[in-house]
């Protein structure tokens, strides 16, 4: 299993929900835990910006607590920042054909139960799994 270093982007219970199961499917993997886009900013180019930097973003964008086009438009537009592999996850299609405008790496319904939670994750666990990264994304 490839270690994986992934922030998820959404409010307190299902952000920890997810992180939960993703660690039980790759227990290698850093999951860091941001409830809105200012948090998410912050570990990405702000005070507590991690290091070294996730590859890896799953942000939800139909939340109230979180502006996720402005975080879409604010990472695709950073240069260091920009080739960073974003998945939405939502349970609405509202913002669906705006969030792919952002050159996202894919658009997830957000899975609803533990089962379909567990399913959802470990796909993505399986592709992250056998694709390459760049070595240093270090900023």
């Amino acid at each position: 299993m490839k270690d994986l270093n992934i922030i998820i982007i959404d409010h307190k219970t299902d952000g920890q929900k997810a992180k939960d199961v993703f660690l039980e499917i790759n227990s290698h993997s850093t999951v860091y835990l941001a409830d809105n886009d200012v948090e998410a900013w912050s570990l990405l180019d702000g005070d507590t910006k991690l290091n070294p930097l996730p590859k890896i973003i799953i942000v939800d964008v139909n939340k109230k607590e979180v502006n996720g086009m402005v975080l879409l438009d604010k990472i695709r537009n950073h240069p260091l920042l920009k080739s960073l592999l974003v998945f939405v996850l939502s349970d609405s299609d509202t913002n669906k054909e705006e969030a792919l405008k952002f050159n996202i790496a894919g658009y997830i319904n957000k899975p609803l139960d533990t089962e379909s939670s567990v399913e959802v994750y470990s796909k993505l666990n399986e592709y992250l799994s056998i694709i390459e990264f760049p070595r240093d994304n270090q900023i």
